[in-house]
């Protein structure tokens, strides 16, 4: 339950790096959400970067922290390549290669098993004008379906709905400020009700700093915030994470996860 609200947010809460007021052709380009599902470990930096070494360390209540290490390399043109992940006990447990279309655009992204043999596929489709309409996962080998294949229809660049296996989801109205960056999603039923409304701030940077997901009564459930500490080149090399759940007894935000990220730039030696 305590992540159920996060996930909801990684998929419709977008991260633009749009850095001056966007034209409505410029909106309209950034109107998926398919950046935050592949790239979220490295959603935004400045200058061309070669690799980012990820130390996440999450705190648990009852637990010991659980630390996990995550690099991501680069390919010439600027896109995630590969991604790796490992753990004190393991040195590899997980890794992840990236292909994209003339455009850019993610198609496939396909996970191996630490002996190298593949696993699964995360397939993606587009329009012609570049805006995603399905997304699936499938087995690497037999091609089999896991789980539900989503699809996306839209009504404008800004308003689509969602469906998984042809089944209606939600609706979704995205709202932006004037440099084109999400700062607010509104979740409604088939029959118009609102499920959930999500709104999120970002500073200069557009790095999040904060994000609330409230109730159909407009009532906040769930608080989010974010803490940067930068580099000389200004991209952020530890962020800490706090939450609030309206089942906690008093207004304080609780640190539940911390990233340091080291990166290795292009034209370092």
């Amino acid at each position: 339950m305590k992540h159920f609200f996060s996930n909801v947010l990684l998929i419709t809460l977008l991260a633009c790096t749009v850095h001056a007021q966007a034209k409505p052709s410029d909106c309209q380009k950034q109107s998926d959400f398919l950046n935050d599902d592949i790239d979220r470990f490295a959603a935004s930096w400045v200058g061309s970067v070669k690799s980012i070494q990820i130390i996440e360390k999450k705190f648990e209540d009852t637990e010991p922290s659980i630390e996990t290490k995550i690099t991501l390399k680069f390919g010439d043109s600027g896109t995630l390549a590969e991604s790796f992940l490992s753990n004190a006990r393991i040195p590899v447990f997980g890794r992840t290669v990236y292909k994209y279309d003339s455009l850019g655009k993610i198609i496939k992204r396909t996970t191996y098993n630490p002996d190298g043999s593949a696993v699964m596929d995360d397939i993606y489709t587009y329009e012609p004008d570049g805006r995603l309409t399905s997304k699936y996962t499938q087995n690497a080998k037999s091609k089999i379906l896991i789980g539900p294949k989503k699809h996306f229809k839209y009504e404008t660049a800004d308003v689509y709905s969602e469906y998984s296996d042809n089944r209606f989801v939600r609706r979704i109205k995205l709202g932006r400020d004037v440099r084109c960056r999400i700062v607010e999603s509104l979740l409604l039923k088939e029959d118009g009700k609102i499920e959930n409304k999500l709104t999120k701030k970002v500073d200069e940077k557009n790095n999040l700093i904060e994000q609330i997901v409230y109730s159909p009564t407009g009532r906040p459930i769930q608080k989010s915030k974010y803490n940067y500490e930068y580099d000389e080149r200004g991209n952020w090399v530890k962020k800490l994470f706090f939450e609030w759940h309206h089942w906690d007894k008093d207004d304080k935000y609780i640190l539940t996860s911390e990233e340091t990220r080291t990166i290795a730039y292009t034209d370092s030696k």
